[in-house]
């Protein structure tokens, strides 16, 4: 009786699958959030420790499969020029299982002789994982596709700005939810400078982080959010 898309981008792949389809059988909602497991006390540093990387590091974190899809190609490019005038200040890590895109991924670093500030921490799951979102200055998503915002979500409830690209269906949950910042995907100029103003005017986007955060719990969990469904079984 009807379809549900996560976004527009998930409404027109199902109308570019299928163009006779009905508009008003498609549903959008996105997808309610577990928040439960972000509503603890943080323990500051806890990666940081575990995996020895120095407090006065601003690391920059990618979550999520290590996949050509993902534009991990671009994070690594942007980075490398990010970091041509303070690469002492910046660590990059790449949280998550290799999809078939790692071994690249390690050629381009090492061509962009970038190695001393990439870390490949590999897959973490559960409070692992929340505690390396937590103590992330930045996490990023620079996808060529994506249907939701999942990760980058996820960083926000630990607190975390937030990057993603535009034209995706995470950077259309962003934007809806004034949660961080979007950059074009592949313009490593435009990566470059917004990074630089997120770090320059920090406390700013942590304001924004933390009104997004409060904002998602109050209204975009499971709890607050089942009807959605319900209303749709119910027509």
């Amino acid at each position: 009786k009807y379809l549900i898309a996560e976004t527009e981008v998930g409404k027109k792949e199902y109308l570019d699958l299928l163009p006779t389809l009905d508009h008003n059988k498609i549903k959008i909602i996105s997808p309610p959030f577990d928040t439960d497991e972000f509503e603890r006390n943080f323990e500051k540093n806890k990666f940081r420790k575990k995996f020895s990387i120095p407090q006065s590091k601003k690391v920059i974190t990618f979550l999520g499969r290590i996949h050509f899809i993902k534009g991990v190609d671009f994070l690594i490019k942007g980075f490398a020029e990010l970091i041509k005038d303070n690469d002492r200040d910046f660590l990059l890590c790449l949280i998550g299982s290799d999809d078939g895109f790692l071994h690249q991924a390690n050629e381009l670093i090492n061509k962009l002789n970038i190695h001393k500030n990439v870390r490949y921490i590999g897959f973490l799951s559960g409070d692992e994982k929340n505690d390396a979102l937590f103590d992330s200055n930045l996490v990023v998503q620079l996808s060529r596709l994506e249907q939701g915002a999942w990760a980058p979500i996820e960083a926000v409830l630990c607190g975390t700005p937030i990057l993603v690209t535009r034209g995706t269906g995470s950077g259309e949950d962003v934007k809806k939810l004034d949660a961080g910042r979007l950059v074009d995907f592949d313009n490593i100029e435009e990566f470059k400078k917004v990074v630089s103003d997120i770090f320059n005017n920090y406390q700013f986007h942590l304001d924004k982080t933390n009104k997004a955060r409060k904002y998602i719990i109050d209204n975009l969990s499971f709890n607050a959010r089942v009807n959605e469904y319900l209303n749709i079984y119910k027509n």
